[in-house]
């Protein structure tokens, strides 16, 4: 099964999907943080880059929008589910994304439960403004507008559940319920 923790930057999605891989037996699931992914594989094409002595080749600056990431990520996925569940916290906010990862894996893999994490606006500059070390603030503010649209325009199936005024274990303890339906239906 895949776990999809998505929406905009900021809303939560890895606090969310850490909680809920704690609160489901190790055994069961792996969570995949692409940001994590991403800066892992950024940080090897600079590595091969000096040692070559050449210009690193990197299409797109972020998980959502570089087709190599994109590519290694859906693999990287495939391979975990081989053995386990797997929780992937990352937004689908470009095309990228959503074709050469999200509807690939659809595809092949019947049984993912696509949830969105919403807010309101305000709630989600301030969690934004709150990082620390996560990257440019100003940047995930300005494209956060976009980033809501891509979602409501593309994922009309997907579960949203609102994070405003709620706890993270109330919302991991919401996401729970929601695998059990799941798990029943596929």
């Amino acid at each position: 099964m895949i776990i999809w923790i998505d929406g905009p930057c900021g809303v939560g999605k890895t606090t969310v999907a850490r909680k809920v891989k704690d609160l489901l037996s190790d055994n069961e699931v792996e969570f995949l943080d692409s940001d994590c992914y991403f800066q892992k594989m950024f940080k090897e094409k600079v590595e091969e880059a000096k040692k070559s002595n050449s210009c690193p080749a990197i299409r797109g600056m972020s998980p959502q929008t570089n087709t190599d990431f994109a590519v290694y990520f859906r693999e990287l996925i495939k391979e975990k589910l081989s053995k386990t569940w797997v929780i992937i916290a990352m937004a689908l906010t470009d095309e990228i994304c959503k074709k050469h990862i999200f509807h690939s894996l659809c595809s092949t893999h019947k049984n993912v439960l696509h949830i969105i994490l919403t807010a309101k606006e305000e709630t989600i500059k301030s969690r934004i403004e709150s990082h620390n070390g996560r990257g440019d603030k100003t940047k995930h503010i300005n494209e956060l507008g976009n980033s809501v649209s891509f979602l409501d325009k593309n994922f009309n199936g997907a579960l949203k559940i609102n994070t405003d005024n709620r706890s993270v274990n109330e919302i991991a303890s919401e996401i729970l319920e929601n695998i059990q339906r799941f798990e029943k239906q596929v």
